[in-house]
């Protein structure tokens, strides 16, 4: 039987959540780096909007959105033609998984970024079958490649009245999709770092 979620708030957090954000991250994952990511992301004024969770006075979900660029593939000068949004890092308490605390978060934050930015998309990088719930598709078929390679469904996007994302800018006179190449804000750059 799934525990109710009735005592849970979902709010922005303020800077004397730091800490216990960080926990949540940190458990939520198998090492230090989104933590620190998200270090990062406070540090660099990186993100966009963000929501915790919290039951009981304590902080038991987290989930983050900072800016993506979006270039066309091949541009080895790096102008990116387009900035969106990416959703990243989502995380929940090991001990509340599985109480649709996660998707109160999630939804929250994707409500925030789009009263915000309701033109832009959103990009996610994840389990397609938990995040089609929230309204995702693969974004490959869409024209839009994450700059790390191809992950099948895994990467991800939506628009904010549809699920159905806009395509990829097509070449003047051309059929086909120019295939996009979506970066993360440089924070994300922590992931080509070793481990601690």
């Amino acid at each position: 039987m799934t525990a109710t979620v009735a005592s849970l708030i979902v709010r922005p957090p303020d800077r004397g959540d730091r800490a216990g954000v960080l926990d949540v991250v940190a458990a939520a994952f198998e090492s230090s780096q989104e933590a620190r990511l998200v270090e990062r992301l406070w540090a660099d004024g990186s993100i966009v909007t963000e929501r915790l969770a919290e039951e009981s006075a304590r902080i038991v979900a987290y989930a983050a959105i900072s800016p993506v660029t979006i270039s066309r593939a091949g541009d080895e000068r790096g102008h990116h033609f387009a900035t969106e949004l990416g959703l990243a890092p989502v995380a929940v308490s090991p001990r509340q998984q599985n109480r649709r605390i996660g998707a109160k978060v999630v939804n929250a934050t994707i409500d925030a970024a789009f009263q915000q930015h309701p033109e832009r998309l959103l990009f996610v990088l994840g389990d397609h079958a938990y995040y089609r719930r929230f309204g995702f598709i693969p974004a490959e078929p869409m024209g839009y490649r994450w700059e790390g390679g191809s992950v099948g469904d895994a990467f991800q996007v939506r628009a904010r009245t549809s699920p159905m994302a806009p395509r990829a800018p097509r070449t003047h006179g051309s059929t086909e999709l120019n295939q996009t190449v979506v970066r993360y804000c440089d924070a994300f750059g922590i992931f080509d770092e070793e481990p601690t």
